[in-house]
């Protein structure tokens, strides 16, 4: 089957893109090639003043930013998101008011919120009629793709309102690691979560939950939710250390 466009997104911190690339570059970039006629790539990276950041969740201290994106990915359209702007306009008290889910003084809520930001820029700035008319393949770049994504038959079923995710890790919401989402309605509401966070947390007076509010945020546009990807992914995090996906059997 041949697509006639898809779009491809890339958000976060270039924590470890000199690992992951090349499975980004095997599994989705170069197999793309052979069936789709017009391709997208856009990326947004936060970046700090100090070229470092820290992750109390994921174990990571001070650690450094590498700035190789452009070398790397060669072929994107790269915003530089300043992380440190973006925190000082930000009101983390009030994603907080419900309470911390993840308990660590709203460390990894401040950190989702930086990747949702970043994640509307990279999206928006892909041409309008692109994302009307092409699914988008949304990507992390900490993220190392074990094994090949069948993505003829991934893409085939990105249609209409539907949004391809992985069918494991999702805990009691939708995985929010990896998504193909089809052209217009279902890669907007995925996309631009960053924007509704929080009317959502006033209406629900819940505290924030990454995976569930993906989950609330897909049904309320009647986003069709397909779990169906079982490729295995593994975070590599700063210093090369890897995190497998300990959990992939879980199904909803």
């Amino acid at each position: 089957m041949r697509f006639k466009g898809v779009n491809v997104c890339i958000y976060g911190l270039n924590r470890s893109l000199g690992v992951t690339v090349h499975s980004i570059q095997d599994k989705i970039l170069r197999p793309l090639q052979s069936m789709v006629d017009e391709v997208h790539c856009h990326a947004a990276f936060n970046v700090t003043a100090s070229g470092e950041f820290s992750s109390k969740r994921s174990g990571e201290g001070l650690s450094r930013l590498a700035d190789d994106q452009q070398e790397l990915l060669p072929d994107f359209r790269i915003q530089l998101v300043d992380q440190d702007d973006f925190d000082a306009g930000f009101k983390l008290a009030d994603v907080l008011v419900a309470g911390d889910h993840y308990q660590d003084d709203g460390g990894s809520v401040l950190n989702m919120m930086r990747a949702l930001h970043a994640l509307q820029r990279s999206y928006n700035a892909i041409p309008l009629n692109a994302r009307q008319s092409f699914s988008t393949i949304f990507v992390r770049p900490d993220l190392d793709i074990i094994d090949d994504l069948d993505l003829e038959f991934l893409l085939s079923h990105a249609y209409e309102n539907s949004i391809v995710v992985p069918g494991w890790q999702f805990f009691g919401g939708v995985n929010d690691r990896f998504a193909i989402a089809a052209a217009g309605k279902a890669s907007d509401a995925y996309a631009n979560r960053f924007k509704t966070v929080f009317q959502y947390l006033s209406l629900t007076g819940r505290p924030f939950h990454s995976e569930r509010y993906l989950f609330d945020v897909l049904n309320l546009k009647q986003i069709r939710i397909l779990p169906i990807v079982q490729t295995r992914f593994v975070r590599v995090r700063a210093g090369q250390s890897f995190h497998p996906e300990t959990i992939q059997q879980e199904h909803l």
